[in-house]
């Protein structure tokens, strides 16, 4: 269950990411005369988030080593008046190239929005990073026989991914709420378990272990059902691993058979949130420390704050709308 959270720091990223090619102006039928269409240089950069007054578009240099990114530092950065932006191609000096073996000299930037508060024109140490684009932007000086070619490229779950530079930049932004809404109705099938009185949601382990205190949802249960979540879970319903702290909630319906009011080990669990034929959850990831956990959370399209996920057959998917859901014992299984 949840397989994919146990893959997520070695590098499972399942999102979508609609990339569409940079179109030139349509020329208006004005009687003047029309200059030939011509493309902006560099790289287009889309956002669906606001434009602030300080916002600013930059490109943060990385090297790779063993250990995975080693970050050199913010390479350029333009501010931000309207998107879509353009990022400039403006090729990298000779010092920040690095031969990793084959001869050919290579660059690697990942492409980030952020506040400039301080009016510095760069990236401060305090100024948090709102965007950032799963796939980087990268440059080689040599490859078979040419030279000054740009590409980009994101992460799978096995081998890195490679893509046209010039289809541009989605970015995806890092920060959730810190609250959400569950909101649906409930759908029976009858036994062996009677209908659910209460809904609440437990942690992938609570299962099959003893319940953990400090749940952050358990109410009586309504149809139709609005669920709130504010805030973070507590912390001892939260796991670190490898460095990344999360906490996943799974919404459930239960028969409160001692009635206690309360989720206990007598009680019966009898239901799942469904969308659809897909179970969902929650995922609670708490504000992040460095830079370097933001630009690989970035990467890999984890946000801080409340998500709900469903977990299809292709993967697990980000809900951007978490109402119509079901609470049912026969629609979902994980």
């Amino acid at each position: 269950m949840l397989r994919w959270m146990f893959l997520l720091v070695a590098g499972c990223a399942n999102g979508t990411i609609n990339i569409e090619p940079v179109d030139s102006a349509e020329p208006t039928d004005t009687g003047d005369v029309v200059e030939p269409d011509v493309e902006p240089d560099g790289f287009e950069v889309r956002f669906d988030g606001p434009v602030g007054a300080s916002s600013r578009v930059g490109r943060y240099l990385a090297h790779f080593d063993d250990d995975g990114f080693v970050l050199v530092g913010e390479a350029s950065s333009a501010s931000v008046t309207s998107w879509p932006h353009y990022l400039q191609d403006t090729p990298p000096s000779a010092d920040d190239l690095v031969d990793y073996g084959d001869g050919a000299g290579r660059a690697f930037w990942f492409v980030i929005a952020y506040q400039d508060a301080d009016g510095s024109e760069s990236l401060s140490p305090d100024e948090p990073i709102d965007a950032v684009a799963p796939r980087l932007l990268a440059y080689v000086d040599r490859f078979q026989g040419e030279s000054d070619v740009w590409y980009a490229m994101s992460f799978g779950d096995d081998e890195p991914e490679y893509h046209l530079a010039d289809d541009g930049f989605e970015l995806f932004g890092l920060q959730n709420p810190d609250a959400i809404t569950l909101s649906g109705e409930t759908s029976w099938q009858g036994p062996p378990q009677g209908q659910p009185d209460r809904a609440a949601t437990l942690t992938s382990t609570e299962f099959e272990a003893t319940p953990l205190p400090g749940r952050p949802l358990d109410v009586v249960l309504e149809s139709p059902f609005s669920l709130e979540f504010v805030g973070a879970p507590d912390v001892g319903r939260q796991v670190t691993e490898d460095g990344f702290t999360y906490g996943i909630e799974i919404p459930v319906g239960y028969r409160d058979v001692d009635g206690s009011g309360d989720y206990g080990a007598g009680d019966e669990l009898n239901s799942l949130m469904c969308r659809g034929s897909d179970p969902v959850y929650l995922l609670w990831v708490p504000p992040r420390e460095s830079l370097e956990d933001t630009l690989i959370a970035g990467l890999y399209q984890v946000a801080t704050g409340w998500t709900a996920y469903a977990t299809t057959a292709a993967g697990e998917e980000a809900l951007a709308d978490t109402t119509g859901l079901l609470l049912s014992n026969h629609s979902c299984a994980f």
